[in-house]
């Protein structure tokens, strides 16, 4: 998981994305923003804390043990890889770090449990402060560049970096938290130095989080020496418009490898200066002519770039390795006129004053638009008390070419008194219907339990320019519009409310028509013929649900229970790893995801304490059966598991 390189910054659907470890935006990543899903704040439900569960395990490292001694015992290192290294010594601390093994095929391993907290890299999680970790240190057979990587540490979120002094934090060489793509478990961590025969180097392997168990996590560390050159960059150029923040780079070197992947820059005179580091594959393009390359990305930044006059630019490729840095001053882009071709990550060409770059949803390619601010003219605000949820609609028009280009309706929500309960302004995405000109913009959202019922509401509708419609004061209703049978309906019953029916997969049905049953293709484990305990890994699952009212939304198992007796019962899943951060639900009809059919859900057993794993508690009479939903709290958060079930 990657927290704090990418500080996000947005122009329409494209972010430019900042260098540095990742700083996820959304736990790890969370996942973008959920209408409804921030306790209390956003008025929904809170997702919980991620950070991944430990595998709890311990690698057995025992300093000064003779590995070969009782017939292949590993005392913390693979000490029989080579079928003869000696054992890894040291207690993995800076004072006695632990030492890698030299393997029978020229590389260097060792492996052993993380324990304690001594040092902390530039691309640590700002999270981990006390995260466990473990010092090596590495001495160079000879000069070159050597990889060091924990691709085999399976389970474990590891961040590494290497020191030339350990307790120094200056002395930094190299820092990475995760290599491949965090989205799809690619967690573990690679970095590359070059070093001098005989040097010595301190390699930290550390936890991206703080996490219970996480002490005794097993890792593996690897060392090989490596043939790679470092690319060389030989022109470079930008643009940078201080209106948008819009901000561009062209650049052209050489790479005997081929494998240019990203360009970085540090700006000059801005707020904040960087580093910052983009990929062309996501914010630009890069071609290859041999060993030549030329490469162009784009996109805007935030207020944080305002006063930069130029940018000191450098290329890195897949391994890591930089070129020198090229240092040049910013030109003010072309002007496009409305009705001009445009795209969101052309730095050098942007939209004039007045107009934006108006592109297709998921497209980055556009038309200069002259851009009107939106207009409400009629607006409804819904409480359900029994269901604890809220709904809104509005109405209203915008004439920007190409029809209304709503990002987003900002909501004030206010107290008797008229003031906000929250103390805040939240910014909620509405499904926009557009027809022409005019638009009806709605959202249903679940409401904090504990909270007091809202009086009223102010709405503003925010388009793509950041325009903003006059505000729209509406006093909060109770008497929700009704629906008929067979009717759509709103599943949160905050929009509308279905009549002698209930709101089940979004139509109003009849009770005695609900099925309990899973639909046919939800694979469903019995838990009853397993003694009430499993094993999963919902990674491999081929259903992708959309979540529940604690969390989740991604791949899911689903089990069946069935109680032998009237009485309360335990649902605990624990994550293996600590990639996997599990949610678990129960509904009593399992296709329906409406809150009425959802008997309990849990994300973190104790958050604040750092343990993620799920529990829920169910009352359930003889012979009933529940379904269990053994979610993640993002996609990157699936993997290995046990569920199991205790009668009270």
């Amino acid at each position: 998981m990657s927290v704090a390189l990418k500080q996000l910054l947005l122009l329409a659907s494209v972010s430019l994305v900042v260098s540095g470890c990742p700083a996820n935006v959304a736990d790890e990543g969370e996942a973008g923003t959920t209408a409804g899903a921030d306790a209390g704040a956003s008025a929904g439900a809170s997702a919980g804390t991620t950070a991944g569960v430990s595998a709890g395990t311990t690698a057995g490292v025992s300093a000064g043990t003779d590995a070969g001694a009782d017939g292949g015992a590993d005392a913390g290192t693979d000490a029989g890889t080579d079928g003869g290294a000696s054992a890894m010594t040291g207690e993995g601390t800076c004072d006695s770090p632990f030492t890698l093994i030299a393997q029978a095929d020229g590389s260097f391993r060792a492996s052993g449990a993380l324990s304690g907290d001594d040092v902390q890299g530039s691309c640590s999680s700002p999270e981990s402060m006390n995260a466990e970790d473990v010092v090596l240190s590495f001495t160079a057979p000879e000069a070159g560049l050597y990889e060091l990587s924990t691709a085999d540490s399976f389970g474990l979120d590891s961040v590494l970096y290497v020191r030339a002094t350990c307790e120094d934090a200056e002395s930094e060489l190299a820092c990475n938290d995760d290599f491949g793509d965090f989205n799809v478990g690619e967690v573990q961590s690679k970095v590359s130095v070059s070093l001098d025969a005989n040097e010595t180097v301190f390699v930290v392997v550390d936890s991206f989080n703080t996490e219970e168990g996480a002490e005794g996590a097993e890792f593996v560390l690897t060392a090989t020496k490596i043939m790679a050159n470092a690319p060389t960059l030989a022109t470079a150029e930008g643009a940078f418009d201080p209106a948008t923040y819009t901000i561009g780079f062209r650049v052209e070197g050489a790479d005997v490898d081929g494998d240019v992947v990203a360009l970085g820059f540090t700006l000059v005179g801005a707020q904040e200066e960087g580093p910052y580091e983009v990929d062309f594959e996501e914010l630009g393009s890069i071609t290859f002519s041999g060993e030549m390359f030329s490469g162009v990305v784009g996109g805007a930044g935030d207020a944080t770039f305002a006063g930069a006059t130029g940018a000191r630019v450098y290329v890195v490729d897949a391994r890591g390795l930089e070129s020198d840095e090229v240092e040049l001053t910013f030109a003010a882009p072309t002007y496009l006129e409305a009705g001009v071709a445009c795209s969101l990550l052309d730095g050098f060409n942007v939209c004039a004053a007045g107009t934006i770059c108006l592109t297709p949803e998921m497209s980055a390619e556009g038309v200069c638009t002259v851009a009107l601010p939106p207009t409400l003219t009629a607006g409804a605000v819904y409480y359900n008390d029994a269901a604890k949820s809220l709904g809104f609609r509005v109405e209203g028009s915008d004439a920007t070419e190409g029809g209304p280009d709503i990002d987003f309706v900002r909501i004030s929500i206010l107290d008797v008194m008229g003031a906000n309960m929250f103390e805040q302004d939240f910014d909620f995405p509405f499904t926009v219907v557009a027809d022409g000109a005019n638009f009806v913009a709605t959202l249903s959202t679940a409401w904090p339990a504990d909270a007091p019922a809202p009086a009223s509401v102010v709405l503003t509708a925010v388009d793509q320019l950041g325009l903003t419609s006059d505000p729209l004061t509406v006093t909060v209703s109770t008497d929700l519009p009704s629906v008929a049978l067979g009717e759509a309906c709103d599943r949160l019953e905050a929009l509308n409310l279905c009549v002698a029916s209930v709101c089940a997969a979004n139509v109003c049905t009849a009770e005695g028509d609900l099925v309990t049953t899973c639909p046919m293709d939800y694979a469903v484990t019995d838990l009853n013929a397993s003694m009430l305990t499993a094993s999963g890994n919902n990674s491999m699952s081929t259903l992708d649900l959309d979540g529940a009212s604690c969390g989740g939304g991604g791949k899911v198992d689903v089990y069946s229970l069935t109680a032998d007796a009237a009485g309360a019962y335990t649902v605990t899943v624990t994550g293996a790893g600590d990639t996997v951060d599990p949610v678990v639900f129960a509904r009593t009809h399992c296709g329906y995801d409406a809150p009425r059919f959802e008997a309990a859900c849990n994300d973190d057993i104790d958050g604040m304490n750092d343990n993620i794993n799920s529990s829920i508690a169910l009352t359930l009479t003889a012979g009933q059966t529940v379904y269990l939903f053994v979610d993640s709290y993002n996609g990157a958060s699936t993997g290995a598991y046990t569920i199991a079930v205790t009668a009270n």
